[in-house]
């Protein structure tokens, strides 16, 4: 498994300038702080594993720009790449490639005509399914609530997509509560 050290290495060798690192770590950051915490309320999770993916998980920012803009759904993908050539675990991979939104199916990409492969990209074991819900809850480097996930999804993408985003966090709740 990948270093904490060696992961913020990583992140500094695909930075392109240290404004973006800063704002990437720091999102990051924010997101291994929620992730590691809800990591530690579920019985057989790895949560070096759920830490290493939240450090990682936006590698591809540096590739693709922020939301909103151009290609940027495409940065899960893109830093799926750069981890596998990296060497880096395929289950870290993996985490980088499905934790945009809650995941995106084919239909999804069908549908929102989004710049990807069209196949899935959903979250499956429970260590991605913690990183995508960290993620969400991560606006920058502040904690938001789940309302305010559902609603910004719900508005963005239309609340079908609000409403799977709800019973996300509700399965997320359940892993919590076992």
């Amino acid at each position: 498994m990948i270093t904490e050290k060696q992961a913020i290495a990583l992140l500094e060798k695909y930075a392109p300038d240290e404004k973006t690192f800063k704002i990437v770590y720091g999102h990051c950051q924010k997101v291994r702080e929620i992730a590691e915490r809800v990591a530690r309320q579920i019985k057989g999770v790895d949560i070096e594993l759920v830490k290493m993916g939240a450090l990682l998980h936006d590698i591809g920012r540096f590739v693709y720009p922020p939301p909103g803009r151009d290609n940027g759904v495409r940065h899960g993908l893109a830093g799926a790449d750069i981890l596998r050539n990296e060497g880096v675990d395929e289950e870290v991979a993996l985490i980088c490639e499905r934790h945009v939104g809650i995941g995106l199916t084919a239909s999804d990409i069908e549908v929102q005509k989004l710049p990807l492969p069209k196949k899935d990209y959903v979250p499956l074991s429970p260590e991605e399914k913690i990183v995508a819900y960290a993620d969400n809850l991560a606006i920058g480097n502040v904690e938001g609530t789940e309302k305010m996930v559902e609603q910004r999804f719900s508005m963005e993408i239309g609340p079908e997509y609000g409403e799977r985003v709800r019973k996300f966090h509700e399965m997320v709740h359940k892993m919590m509560a076992r």
